[in-house]
């Protein structure tokens, strides 16, 4: 967050906070243990998370509103400087204040509107957490929720052409997609 990183106020004590908090985690040292265990487990290189990077700012220059327009390269990639191993510069989340919203209501509202609408077929939520005491740090909350989404629209994620996945830390695009590709890979 851009405007401050301050505790939320009420946030309940995590039981594992005791043994975190005294080494100061961050944000981007809990996805460098991630990246790192990543790596180690499925061979994942600093090049393939740096096409991530070189992917995610090509689709940067389309958008106006995008806070680095510039294409990168994977040589810029793996040029940037080492902020918390394996993580580069370039590889991390930037900062900033943003939210998103997803406006749903009923169909004779939304036809109302006289815009472009989508009709929701399934949804998946979780709480899922890469602290406290979990053993697999390369598992995202995609693998239930996403699961829960495909599982109520009655599709799989074959029948999908677009997908937008979130992509703060480059070791993210391969998690999540794997998240839900994986279940589908013969044994």
């Amino acid at each position: 967050m851009r405007t401050g990183t301050a505790p939320r106020p009420g946030e309940p004590e995590r039981p594992d906070s005791p043994w975190e908090v005294p080494y100061r985690q961050t944000i981007t040292t809990q996805y460098a243990m991630m990246t790192a265990r990543h790596m180690h487990l499925h061979g994942t290189t600093p090049e393939q998370l740096a096409w991530v990077r070189v992917s995610m700012s090509r689709h940067a220059q389309h958008n106006p509103n995008a806070m680095f327009r510039e294409p990168v390269t994977v040589e810029d990639v793996l040029a940037s400087p080492m902020v918390a191993p394996p993580l580069r510069r370039l590889d991390c989340c930037v900062i900033s204040d943003g939210g998103g919203a997803i406006v749903v209501t009923r169909p004779e509202i939304a036809r109302s509107l006289r815009r472009p609408g989508v009709r929701l077929i399934g949804a998946g939520h979780t709480l899922y957490g890469s602290s406290g005491g979990r053993f697999d740090l390369t598992t995202s909350g995609a693998s239930a929720s996403g699961a829960t989404a495909f599982e109520q629209a009655g599709v799989a994620p074959a029948d999908i052409r677009y997908a937008s996945i979130y992509d703060n830390f480059t070791v993210m695009v391969p998690m999540q997609l794997s998240a839900q590709l994986l279940p589908l890979l013969p044994r």
